[in-house]
């Protein structure tokens, strides 16, 4: 009998190589089908939303040369073709004024990244164990950054 994985088409916008090696390695071991595209920086990731399909779940680096995760979310969010897309903000930032700037511009969660490898997965996990495709998930700021 042939097993069923979900399948989750997901975007990560991170300059970082490294973290965005590690995140690329986590997701194989979620019970999922993950098929995911990278880019490096702000102006590239929109021209990818723009241009190509959508994907379920974008994770988007604040820290970013040119324009920055902050910008980018703006410009999502006052996009109505991009507006309902689920954004999960992936930063090693855990300043409160980041956080409250992500939540004004209705990020769906922020995540500090994980400074372990079973951290990653673990977010991941439960990230993924949301409905995205039926539900727009806007928490409750008490409830806004995911910690682990």
């Amino acid at each position: 009998m042939l097993s069923y994985k979900p399948i989750f088409r997901v975007l990560l916008a991170d300059d970082d190589e490294d973290d965005s090696f590690f995140f690329s390695e986590a997701v194989k071991y979620l019970p999922y089908h993950v098929i995911l595209c990278l880019e490096q920086n702000g102006e590239l990731l929109l021209e990818h939303l723009e241009k190509d399909k959508l994907p379920d779940i974008l994770f988007l680096d604040l820290a970013m040369p040119g324009k920055d995760g902050a910008e980018c979310l703006h410009a999502i969010r006052e996009n109505k073709e991009l507006g309902g897309l689920p954004v999960i903000i992936y930063s090693i930032s855990n300043e409160q004024a980041d956080i409250d700037t992500c939540y004004n511009e209705k990020a769906n969660f922020y995540v500090v990244k994980p400074w372990s490898f079973h951290g990653v997965i673990q977010q991941l996990k439960n990230i993924f164990s949301i409905d995205w495709k039926n539900t727009t998930h806007v928490p409750a700021k008490e409830d806004f950054v995911l910690r682990i």
